[in-house]
């Protein structure tokens, strides 16, 4: 079954949301795209008092389960899950 582009990302968050309720983390960002001749899952997750690598594979480890459950993605993809990084936790 083939669906576009904007029925995918919806299906990713809502994969990504269900992963969010049962780990306690923060969903920031996902991202669906193209670079360098890849595809590219990208998700962002926040926890008060920060991501630890534990966090970024239990989550991910969970949303790849879902998504080969659910065959949404059709090619091969890379995914990514992270913290936002140092620089968005200093205040301005």
């Amino acid at each position: 079954m083939r669906i576009n582009r904007r029925e995918i990302k919806r299906e990713i968050n809502r994969l990504a949301d269900e992963v969010r309720d049962e780990t306690g983390v923060e969903l920031i960002r996902t991202e669906y795209v193209r670079e360098g001749g890849r595809r590219i899952l990208r998700v962002i997750i926040d926890r008060q008092g920060g991501v630890s690598l534990s966090d970024c594979e239990t989550f991910s480890r969970a949303l790849s389960e879902k998504l080969d459950e659910e065959g949404l993605l059709e090619e091969r993809y890379c995914l990514e899950v992270s913290s936002p990084g140092i620089d968005s936790k200093i205040p301005e």
